[in-house]
């Protein structure tokens, strides 16, 4: 059975590295490669227990302490420091509810570092295997797991796929996976955003989704689309063709194309280029666009891009836009 075998004794020294030119350039990939694994764990397993026991997790307070953390833990020639899973659920195992257990827990290597060390020799691995696996069988929640699946099943997949690489790679690079499927997933839904026609209810002033139920209705002569994200570099070919798509498939004369932008949190300079290039081909149809409800950020870069001001301010709202 393999034992932990000699344990380093004593302290390190303390002051700054010598570090010339030549190592700084070696030393900063591994830094920032660093940087990033222990972010994003530390940043998984934060608010993990913030979910579990109900607080809030402030993550630039958690990295704020990571890097004074490791700032001392590099004058002291140590290890980088980060939040670690098997750390925080023997800490939470052993009964810790604030952050005076780290206080003890370090006091208590400092004493072992120092002088007995050797104490530990002999000590089988299992048995460190054997405490973080006890802990870690506290994480399982199968109805969590129930309930991701069905809220999103393309989410509960990140999670199963994160999990057999923490299985299979470890921590860092199984968190790491989940945090680029992530991205790349979001990353895929704000390049293909929600888009829809609009239809009018009854005699009122909603103009809700026209396929969402039976009571909406077109107006005659009037195209009402509405497109739910900003409007970036990235979408704004999809959201024109959206449109175009959705306005072709009309059979009646449209005379009236109205963009409502109340849904819109933010445009680029590609996303006010497409309302004007949006504009210019409509009129060459013989349809008058017009820009509904959009949010003052959003009119002040519209106004920015090069739009008259008057007509960003036109229509706030869709009602007054099919009234005008």
């Amino acid at each position: 059975m393999r034992t932990l075998g000699a344990v380093p004794q004593g302290l390190p020294p303390f002051g700054l590295p010598s570090l010339g030119i030549a190592e700084f350039d070696g030393v900063v990939p591994i830094a920032l490669a660093c940087f990033l694994l222990a972010s994003v764990e530390t940043a998984a397993i934060g608010r993990m227990f913030a979910l579990k026991h109900g607080y809030r997790f402030d993550p630039n307070r958690e990295l704020l302490a990571i890097g004074s953390a490791n700032l001392l833990a590099g004058l002291g020639h140590g290890f980088p420091i980060s939040g670690g899973m098997s750390q925080s659920l023997v800490n939470e195992s052993g009964g810790a509810k604030t952050p005076l257990s780290g206080l003890v827990s370090a006091g208590i290597i400092l004493a072992v570092t120092v002088g007995f060390s050797g104490v530990l020799r002999d000590l089988p691995q299992p048995v460190l295997a054997a405490i973080v696996l006890a802990a870690v069988t506290g994480l399982v929640n199968v109805g969590a797991m129930a309930r991701l699946w069905r809220f999103s099943p393309m989410e509960f997949r990140i999670a199963g796929i994160a999990f057999l690489g923490v299985l299979g790679q470890g921590i860092l690079r199984g968190v790491l996976l989940g945090a680029v499927l992530s991205v790349l997933l979001l990353l895929r839904r704000g390049a293909q955003p929600n888009t829809a026609e609009l239809g009018r209810v009854g005699q009122t002033d909603l103009f809700p989704t026209l396929s969402g139920g039976p009571d909406r209705a077109r107006l005659p002569g009037v195209f009402i689309f509405r497109s739910d994200g900003a409007l970036l570099y990235f979408n704004v070919d999809y959201v024109r063709d959206r449109f175009f798509e959705l306005l072709d498939a009309r059979t009646d004369r449209v005379d009236t194309a109205v963009f409502f932008l109340g849904t819109v949190p933010n445009i680029d300079l590609a996303g006010a280029d497409m309302l004007i290039e949006l504009r210019h081909a409509l009129k060459a149809r013989g349809v008058e666009l017009r820009l509904a409800g959009a949010h003052a950020g959003v009119r002040e870069a519209l106004v920015r891009a090069g739009l008259d001001a008057a007509t960003v301010h036109a229509y706030p709202s869709v009602a007054v836009a099919v009234g005008a």
